[in-house]
């Protein structure tokens, strides 16, 4: 894949940035941006487009705590996870919940890059390497 000029780059990074609603990725506005450049005369329209794509994915895992524990969290103990995670990466998420037996306790939460790890499996794991 072709890395792009720094204009094309600055027009991605705009493109993003008008798909955005409140700080998350927004439908209505990506529909209107791809509505925009598909009508629009643009040289390098596919390494745009796969760039706006990528940039949108990452968008979009920022905004998404994937939580997983190793038995079903009530509402209340989610509600103060996601108050808690929100403080912590400053900005709102949604949250997605799955069941991982494996952790043995605990949770594991990853957002976007950024993973916490609160599970005996992590500690256990985090013993053996010292």
């Amino acid at each position: 894949m072709a890395k792009l000029d720094k204009k094309t780059t600055q027009f991605v990074k705009k493109l993003v940035q008008l798909s955005l609603k409140d700080g998350t990725v927004d439908a209505g506005a990506v529909e209107q941006v791809l509505g925009y450049v598909s009508k629009a005369e643009l040289t390098q329209k596919l390494p745009i487009l796969r760039a706006y794509k990528r940039a949108i994915q990452i968008e979009i895992d920022a905004g998404t705590a994937k939580v997983f524990s190793a038995s079903k969290l009530d509402s209340a103990s989610l509600s103060k996870l996601q108050q808690s995670l929100e403080e912590t990466v400053g900005r709102k998420l949604t949250i997605e919940t799955s069941i991982d037996p494996s952790l043995i306790a605990g949770t594991r939460v990853r957002v976007g890059d950024m993973v916490f790890d609160y599970s005996v499996q992590g500690f256990l794991k985090q013993l053996s390497i010292n």
